[in-house]
């Protein structure tokens, strides 16, 4: 799941998407997106480290941390409206 969110990222980044101030929605998909933002972002590991073992426990906080250092964080350019149960994103580091 969060290797798709990444690629996502990515993939809307590389596209050239203009910067922009973005609302995450308040649904359990946006709830998580912002709980990845706020710990990814933050660089602190014990917060990667909770968002890790409540979100994606078949992850590791050492290769998010790692991809942390590669990337110094991202912003989050835009959201598009989809069906329940998909919130595509965009970011750029």
């Amino acid at each position: 799941m969060l290797r798709k969110l990444l690629l996502s990222l990515l993939l809307w980044a590389c596209a050239g998407v203009a910067f922009g101030q973005v609302t995450i929605p308040d649904t359990p998909a946006g709830r998580v997106l912002t709980a990845w933002f706020d710990a990814f972002n933050s660089g602190d590991r014990a917060k990667l480290d909770a968002y890790v073992k409540t979100y994606d426990p078949k992850n590791d906080a050492d290769g998010l941390m790692g991809f942390r250092g590669q990337t110094g964080g991202f912003d989050l350019l835009a959201i598009e409206k989809r069906p329940v149960r998909r919130l595509p994103s965009a970011a750029w580091s």
